[in-house]
């Protein structure tokens, strides 16, 4: 993981290597490390967290952006994005297909905060094979908004008729459980949509 400063996001510094796991651990031995997000500490606003994908996600924290303590990990997806809530940590992450969320208080005992949601996936075309890498926009304290918008990424990738990594959806959400994706949801079961009870009849596999 590295940084790059600009002052105005046209000429940028050299790439910064974070030593996320301390200062003793020898970059080679760091292991792969992608989707990094930073977040300032929910008690303490110094001290800031770095989270990323290593077995599952891995957090670290440091006060200066330089020096770096490895906190520990939890199983989750991909592309977490984080934020705090009433004095709650939340990741937002991507498993293998739709976006799952997990919550914490303290960043050592974790739980599902939900199902994870499928965002009218039977509805896109673009994104009929995965639905991925949400990012949480908080507009909550914005004058007329008080919502948030997800942004993610849907892949199509088998069928090939839109490039993979080229489509992008949004939805708006005021509770984090329940999305307005501009269509309605058409759920197909098991993997596609949000199956409500009465859609199906439980004793059909």
């Amino acid at each position: 993981i590295y940084t790059m400063e600009t002052k105005d996001f046209e000429h940028f510094g050299e790439p910064v290597l974070l030593k996320v796991k301390g200062d003793q651990v020898p970059e080679a031995d760091m292991g792969r490390m992608i989707d990094p997000y930073l977040l300032r500490d929910k008690d303490d606003p110094d001290k800031i967290w770095c989270f990323y994908k290593q077995n599952g996600v891995s957090y670290s924290w440091s006060y200066d952006m330089v020096h770096w303590t490895y906190a520990g990990h939890t199983d989750c997806g991909e592309n977490v994005c984080a934020l705090t809530i009433d004095d709650t940590y939340y990741l937002m992450h991507s498993p293998e297909n739709g976006i799952g969320m997990l919550r914490s208080k303290d960043l050592v005992h974790f739980e599902e905060a939900g199902p994870v949601n499928f965002l009218s996936q039977s509805r896109w075309p673009w994104a009929k094979d995965r639905i991925t890498a949400g990012f949480l926009l908080d507009m909550t304290r914005e004058a007329g908004a008080g919502f948030y918008v997800l942004f993610y990424h849907g892949d199509n990738e088998k069928g090939g008729a839109f490039p993979f990594g080229a489509s992008i959806g949004m939805a708006v959400t005021k509770d984090l459980k329940n999305y307005i994706t501009f269509e309605p949801e058409e759920p197909t079961y098991p993997n596609l949509g949000n199956v409500y009870e009465g859609d199906y009849y439980r004793g059909i596999p």
